[in-house]
């Protein structure tokens, strides 16, 4: 009975546009067959305005395990019912407790805490950063032209990000909030000036938010590699040929650039950041270990 019921839900979920959270009595099980023979992947419930972004994860990690299913047999992936911060979500995950796979931007640290599958999954996106503002400060904006103006304010960003490290290391002033919930609230408050988003992030966060005094900026970007990756605990070898092995076969027949091309979300964000008509500061980023995925151009976009 329980097979079949199991088998009955895996239909249905493929079946239907997937919303987060997932949530079936503690878990939501994405694929199963047979729990007793299937690998269970734990992930958490990540904290996102926006549950479209978070869609398109749940959908390239099924995208990784179908392709190799053949070799490494069914699964069952799991989400906590409770959203996990980034920086508690590491520590689990270095500690191997309550989860097994995680996605987020990386770091040095990171990287040697955890193991990263290094192909990234928005193909650079996180690295184009346009400016949520507030509305009144619009002028100010219109009046910058050099980084070193930019500089004279001070940007938001969450504890324990990597971005945090990149725009310090970059000489920008830099105000810490404990979490992403904070930062909004923290930038209306005028507890800093602007908050960078990856262009596939601040209209639908904006959009929920539902608040007229917060706009995006239309003239400045920041722009630094910022690869977003899979990470997995580093003792977990199996789980980490399974991802690495299913996206380089997604990467190699097309499918895992016709799951980006897909997400409507990535298409009318690029579109709407105007690239071309911004003033775009390169940054370094110093905060990368593993620079293997960098020397291969067809991993990431081009929105030059």
């Amino acid at each position: 009975m329980l097979l079949k019921t199991l088998h009955t839900l895996s239909f249905q979920i493929r079946s239907v546009r997937l919303k987060w959270p997932f949530l079936i009595s503690a878990y939501f099980i994405f694929v199963a067959f047979n729990s007793n023979a299937a690998q269970v992947i734990k992930i958490p419930h990540q904290i996102s305005l926006t549950s479209d972004q978070n869609d398109y994860y749940f959908r390239l990690l099924n995208l990784a395990l179908v392709k190799t299913k053949h070799k490494y047999g069914e699964y069952i992936v799991e989400t906590t019912v409770n959203p996990i911060p980034q920086k508690r979500a590491v520590l689990m995950l270095e500690k191997n407790q309550r989860i097994s796979l995680f996605w987020t931007m990386t770091s040095k640290e990171r990287e040697k805490r955890l193991k990263a599958i290094p192909i990234p999954l928005v193909k650079g996106l996180l690295g184009h950063r346009i400016f949520v503002i507030r509305k009144e400060d619009l002028p100010v904006f219109s009046s910058i032209t050099t980084l070193d103006q930019l500089r004279t304010l001070k940007v938001g960003q969450g504890h324990g990000w990597p971005d945090t490290r990149i725009l310090q290391a970059n000489d920008v002033k830099v105000t810490i909030g404990p979490d992403f919930d904070s930062l909004y609230p923290m930038l209306k408050a005028k507890r800093f000036d602007y908050f960078p988003r990856g262009i596939n992030e601040p209209w639908g966060e904006l959009k929920n938010l539902n608040d007229p005094s917060l706009v995006v900026e239309p003239r400045l970007m920041f722009r630094y590699k910022a690869p977003l990756y899979f990470f997995v605990n580093k003792q977990n070898d199996l789980l980490y040929k399974r991802i690495h092995e299913g996206l380089l076969i997604a990467i190699d027949d097309g499918s895992f650039d016709r799951l980006f091309n897909q997400e409507s979300s990535f298409r009318e964000n690029i579109e709407r950041s105007n690239i071309e008509g911004r003033i775009i500061f390169d940054l370094d980023n110093p905060d990368v270990l593993d620079q293997s995925a960098f020397q291969n151009k067809s991993l990431w976009l081009n929105l030059n």
